[in-house]
């Protein structure tokens, strides 16, 4: 009997962290979904080049977007910003897979930009490669704004032309700290999940093996 529930308190504690993973990835799931679409979904006025760094091509209005080196009390944190806009481009943007968000994009930068009522309003911006051709010579962008404050979508800019995407300015303002989170909080909690079961049945496997073996041992030892 004592064995019996031994196992059982063992079986539980294995899988808290499973559901645990679980858990979250369904809040994190409930939480983008609540998301709401973006309040201007514009065209692009411009191209992207190599030597675009103001991104000309995708401002939702003029003049453009200025950089905001500083951000003031209650701006929304970067990584939250980040995950928000991935959410935004893969729901109405065109970017269908995590891999083009990760490494083809620049931001979440910090800006003033003016939107189509006229308003200008401090807004955190990622600008992501939707697509490329065969040669990689030209591929096609989008843009997400998002209110500084609270992440609501200001504005999506589509349809971006890029000139030599590897040398474009979508590679200057990439950071790790905002990837991994994004990775995170879309598809890390089952790779996570995936790999806690590897270790576990690895980890159940050994034991019976072992056991097993001692078995066997002990059944060659009897007369």
């Amino acid at each position: 009997m004592l064995r019996t529930r031994c196992v059982r308190l063992l079986i539980l504690l294995l899988s808290l962290p499973a559901v645990a993973l679980l858990a979250w990835w369904g809040i994190v799931r409930l939480d983008l979904q609540r998301t709401p679409a973006p309040r201007w979904d514009l065209q692009a006025m411009g191209v992207i080049c190599w030597g675009d760094h103001d991104l000309a091509g995708a401002r939702p209005g003029d003049p453009p977007p200025q950089p905001v080196p500083q951000a003031p009390p209650g701006t929304l944190p970067a990584g939250r910003a980040a995950l928000i806009a991935w959410h935004v481009l893969h729901e109405h943007g065109g970017v269908q897979a995590l891999q083009p968000f990760l490494f083809y994009g620049e931001g979440p930068t910090l800006v003033q930009a003016t939107f189509p009522d006229g308003e200008r309003r401090l807004a955190w911006r990622r600008t992501n490669l939707i697509s490329e051709d065969d040669t990689g010579m030209s591929g096609v962008a989008a843009a997400v704004y998002l209110d500084a404050a609270t992440g609501e979508p200001l504005a999506l800019v589509r349809d971006i032309s890029v000139c030599e995407p590897s040398w474009s300015p979508l590679f200057l303002n990439v950071d790790n700290r905002y990837l991994l989170a994004v990775w995170l909080h879309t598809s890390g909690q089952l790779v996570l999940l995936a790999l806690y079961g590897s270790v576990v049945l690895l980890i159940g496997g050994v034991v019976a093996g072992i056991r097993w073996l001692r078995a066997r041992r002990r059944r060659s030892a009897s007369p």
